[in-house]
């Protein structure tokens, strides 16, 4: 009877780490399933960015360029008032 017992006892027992390894196992499940949703969320939002950072930098280099244009205008207009300015002073004479 003892041993009879003895064998319910344990039974019992491999049933409840059973019942709690089932418990943990969903617990993790339910865990990395909300890891992968919000791994998913960021990566979308990375890759968002990353056309966003890639717009920008392209419109970076065109106001680059567009300010290199002024500043090649303005380096002849400045040149342009020199000269006018040296023909004035040589005509008031």
């Amino acid at each position: 009877m003892d041993k009879g017992i003895d064998q319910n006892v344990i039974l019992q027992a491999i049933h409840e780490l059973s019942d709690q390894i089932k418990s943990v196992e969903k617990n993790l499940s339910e865990r990395m399933s909300a890891l992968e949703s919000r791994m998913s969320a960021l990566e979308s939002r990375m890759e968002a960015l990353e056309t966003r950072t890639a717009s920008l930098e392209e419109g970076q280099k065109e106001i680059k360029e567009q300010v290199r244009k002024i500043d090649k205008k303005l380096d002849i207009l400045n040149r342009d008032l020199l000269d006018t300015r040296a023909d004035v002073e040589f005509l008031k004479k």
